[in-house]
């Protein structure tokens, strides 16, 4: 995710602005220093949510892929960042209406081969990038869509967090540019697989936004060809 996201971006969100919190966990802290790191992850959740912040990316080291210091692997879907955020979001929307919850999703650096090898317990390079992505359904379209499901009417929202609303959409074939690609010794330990991201709400999927010039002209051919027939 790039902070400085182009205007098009922000319209796929349905957002005025996309507020981005980054963060960087030493792999020091990972065997060092579990729990205090822990504590901190979630006071950089609370805050984050707190701000509606709609986008959390950074380097979480081992901790994006593993859920215990004594993981050989693991899935960065289910990771201590990840599970700590779905606690605390369960939490939250407890007390949310179903249609105001927040959900989130997430995606990593780490390319599908070396994924594939990590569930199946061979060595493989999961020290990677994250993007987490939070809806807090501030978008009519997304409200929208929560008010047609089955728990609209409840009075809190129990079950997991984790949702596809915000659609995540990353390129794997930039994932397997080398260290050389951009300008890198080869043996650079601080080198992790570059994590290109595309954002768009599910709602959205079919249907197409356009700019105010696009939408100006489709107004003035369809007025014009109005017009024709009227004449006829």
């Amino acid at each position: 995710m790039n902070p400085g996201a182009d205007t098009h971006d922000v319209r796929r969100l349905l957002l005025a602005e996309c507020r981005l919190a980054v963060f960087h966990i030493s792999s020091y802290a990972w065997s060092h220093a579990y729990q205090e790191t822990c504590q901190k992850w979630l006071n950089f959740i609370a805050s984050s949510v707190e701000h509606q912040c709609d986008f959390l990316s950074g380097d979480g080291n081992l901790f994006a892929q593993q859920s215990f210091k004594s993981d050989d692997h693991s899935d960065f879907r289910t990771s201590i960042l990840i599970d700590i955020l779905e606690r605390f979001l369960q939490q939250i929307n407890l007390h949310r209406s179903p249609i105001n919850r927040i959900t989130y999703n997430v995606v990593s650096s780490t390319t599908a081969a070396d994924y594939i090898r990590s569930m199946s317990g061979d060595d493989a390079d999961c020290d990677s990038m994250i993007l987490i992505s939070l809806c807090y359904g501030k978008q009519i379209a997304v409200t929208e869509a929560r008010a047609k499901e089955d728990s609209a009417s409840a009075d809190g929202f129990s079950g997991s967090a984790f949702s596809d609303e915000i659609l995540l959409n990353d390129v794997e074939q930039l994932k397997h540019l080398l260290p050389y690609d951009v300008g890198l010794a080869e043996k650079d330990c601080a080198w992790h697989s570059p994590l290109i991201t595309f954002a768009q709400l599910k709602s959205l999927k079919n249907m197409r936004i356009r700019s105010r010039e696009s939408e100006d002209k489709r107004r003035e051919k369809w007025m014009q060809r109005n017009q024709g027939y009227l004449e006829k």
